[in-house]
């Protein structure tokens, strides 16, 4: 295979030259649908807590943070309270929270500008 390379979902859809801007984007369209340019990229932030005052303030600072992003229609917001449910995600003191199944916090109350930097770094 000559470098370099170009794979859109697992898919080689070129090699051995660097293509234009135009085609890279139309690959990435094709791949998506054509759907990428009208539909946000929808991101899940959990806030885990057994509704303790701490865990409560995390939570009103998401939505806080999401307000201040304006990322309404591209963030969905969850509150999480079974216990299970934390454990398996392996968090042991709450307030937890996690942003596209990663948990970024433990046991802290982030305050709405952190989050707002955990939101706008996007998915990894």
């Amino acid at each position: 295979m000559m470098t370099p390379v170009l794979v859109v979902a697992g898919r080689c859809v070129h090699q051995g030259s660097v293509p234009s801007r135009e085609q890279v984007v139309q690959w990435v369209k094709d791949f998506c649908g054509g759907q990428r340019d009208t539909e946000p990229i929808k991101r899940v932030v959990e806030v885990l807590g057994s509704g303790c005052a701490k865990c409560d303030q995390l939570y009103h600072n998401v939505l806080e943070a999401v307000t201040q992003a304006d990322l309404h229609e591209r963030v969905t917001v969850k509150k999480r309270t079974d216990i299970g449910y934390f454990q398996k995600m392996g968090v042991a003191v709450t307030p937890g929270l996690i942003i596209d199944g990663q948990v970024v916090s433990k046991g802290k109350v982030l305050t709405s500008d952190q989050i707002v930097e955990y939101l706008q770094a996007g998915p990894d």
